[in-house]
């Protein structure tokens, strides 16, 4: 269910806001949630929907941002076809926004890392 709410929140949002490319802003949205929930499955479903809204729109936000500056484009030559410009040149936008998601969640993959426990030196403690 998250995973859904995520690609479609990303290119819903993507086609209010009149973007040219709303089917890599939804991959943007739910590459942002992967990112967010670190791969866990258990967030996949309706626990993971309330990370899904708040990621799929911020990383929305963000890429319908950056993929509006001219600077971050990039221009390809005539004889390429339509659909492989405008994938590459929406490529730094995309690669930015995931690399400001990793980073806004970073302080929790510390601090998840910090507070696990370490197992048991010396095999099963039920023996």
């Amino acid at each position: 269910m998250a995973i859904f709410a995520a690609f479609g929140i990303g290119y819903f949002l993507s086609k209010i806001r009149q973007n040219d490319t709303p089917v890599i802003a939804g991959l943007v949205s739910l590459g942002g949630f992967l990112v967010a929930i670190q791969a866990n499955a258990a967030l996949f479903g309706a626990n993971g929907l309330l990370t899904a809204i708040i990621v799929g729109i911020l990383s929305t936000e963000l890429y319908c941002l950056f993929s509006k500056s001219k600077k971050l484009l990039i221009t390809m030559p005539q004889g390429v076809p339509p659909a492989v410009a405008k994938s590459f040149a929406k490529l730094f936008p995309t690669i930015l926004v995931v690399f400001i998601v990793t980073m806004l969640n970073l302080p929790f993959i510390l601090f998840g890392m910090l507070t696990k426990t370490p197992p048991m030196a010396g095999g099963d403690a039920t023996t």
